[in-house]
């Protein structure tokens, strides 16, 4: 079983010359939050299996944070194989 959990706190502190109305806007195009939770599971016969959530949030998508957020999601990944191993003799 294993976790992860992130938070970026990212915004302009310094925008730079012509662009000081960006000065305390949140950066665009990067999300706040990104959690993920799984769980692996190996069999002694080889068999292979794992399943995973992702969460990202929403960001905003220009510089002056006038348009609404886009770009969350939430997704599933399912994932199983099987390993052989070859003995050559």
């Amino acid at each position: 079983l294993w976790r992860s959990y992130a938070i970026t706190d990212a915004t302009y502190t310094e925008p730079g010359p012509g662009m000081e109305d960006r000065r305390g806007n949140i950066i665009e195009n990067i999300p706040r939050k990104v959690r993920k939770v799984g769980v692996d599971v190996q069999h002694p016969t080889g068999f292979f299996t794992n399943c995973w959530l992702e969460y990202q949030s929403d960001y905003y998508i220009d510089p002056q944070n006038i348009r609404s957020r886009e770009g969350g999601f939430s997704l599933v990944n399912l994932g199983s194989w099987l390993y052989i191993r070859y003995r050559d003799r």
